[in-house]
């Protein structure tokens, strides 16, 4: 595997240990390393405090279908997590006011998908999906003048999702979860969630960042019981790339770490080792803490909205559960103080986040 940072040769990982505590990533003259110093850290900032978040319920019926029809909740979900990737692009913010309501980002795409459905409840079904053109997506992610900015990207995926739902899962939807007996295949050949979403365009990120997020509201709505819970992890989106980040649980060396604070864009192969390295660093937090990846990631997400932001972190006007005092729990530690502002790595060629 080889790619280019911005001009720089990157081939592929190899790993070595530097010390029994940190363990490493070659990547051609890049280097990407967990440090498990860091890890320890911020599990013992976070043990206290998680305790307060709440697990998220996808219940919201401004947001989701308050129906407890199973095929229906599947339909609806695997479709929307299908184009719930980033929906900032082209110098343009996704966001409307409905009902006095702000709606950012992906809470706008989900209430406009809720609000497709109460129209018409066919509009999920796979042989709808498989046939959806751009204009259509276009005209139904707009509100007031607002345009999720790539409409032929998210028609693609769900077309493809429609297809192959037709031609290998007989058209229904639910037949990947009955057919599923865990995330992953376990010793009895029966394949996994993971391993089912994997044919679908939408769901081929190695890092499966739509994939956990699905499989996290799947089981919060009740439709599915992980027997491997252990194969649970983080979707590691921006939100929770930028904070793991700026913590140093994954640290980058080189130019890989000065393109990541000048912000210049990095290839699909780097971004896919930067957020795989955050995923595991966050999974060793969450057997430290002693949390279910699932709930970490709820904190993760929402922190990463409301305080750990991109641009302007609210690092002493924190109102969240994980803060302290109103201020953010990390902030002794946190790499903006000591390097200056940086946000995520930056990679737009892509649909996984």
């Amino acid at each position: 595997m080889t790619g280019t940072l911005q001009g720089i040769a990157v081939t592929a990982p190899r790993a070595t240990t530097i010390s029994p505590r940190i363990k490493v990533l070659v990547v051609g003259i890049a280097v990407i390393w967990m440090d498990v110093e860091r890890i320890e850290a911020v599990s013992e900032a976070l043990r206290p405090a998680i305790q307060r978040v709440a697990p998220y319920r996808f219940d919201d019926p401004m947001l989701y279908p308050s129906t407890s029809d199973s095929r229906t909740v599947v339909q609806f979900f695997l479709a929307m997590v299908a184009i719930d990737h980033r929906t900032r692009g082209g110098g343009r913010v996704f966001e409307a006011v409905i009902d006095g309501r702000r709606l950012v980002g992906s809470e706008l795409l989900y209430y406009l998908g809720r609000e497709a459905l109460d129209r018409d409840p066919d509009f999920f079904s796979p042989s709808r999906l498989a046939r959806i053109t751009v204009d259509e997506v276009r005209r139904w992610l707009s509100v007031d003048g607002v345009t999720v900015w790539d409409p032929h990207v998210r028609a693609y995926l769900l077309r493809d999702l429609g297809t192959k739902l037709l031609k290998l899962f007989d058209g229904d939807a639910l037949k990947i979860v009955d057919e599923c007996r865990g995330l992953l295949r376990g010793r009895d050949t029966a394949p996994g969630l993971l391993d089912l979403l994997r044919v679908f365009r939408a769901y081929e990120d190695p890092v499966e960042k739509k994939s956990m997020l699905l499989a996290k509201i799947l089981e919060r709505r009740g439709i599915v019981a992980f027997r491997d819970a252990d194969s649970k992890r983080v979707a590691v989106d921006n939100h929770v790339a930028r904070i793991g980040l700026r913590l140093g649980i994954v640290r980058l060396g080189g130019e890989l770490w000065r393109a990541v604070v000048e912000g210049r864009e990095v290839g699909t192969e780097v971004d896919t080792l930067i957020r795989m390295c955050l995923r595991e660093a966050w999974n060793l937090v969450a057997e430290r803490v002693g949390v279910d990846p699932f709930l970490l990631d709820d904190a993760l997400w929402s922190f990463g909205r409301e305080v750990c932001l991109w641009g302007s972190p609210r690092c002493f006007e924190c109102s969240h559960p994980l803060c302290i005092d109103g201020g953010c729990p990390f902030r002794e530690m946190c790499l903006v103080r000591s390097v200056g502002l940086f946000n995520e790595h930056t990679c737009w060629s892509t649909w996984y986040y």
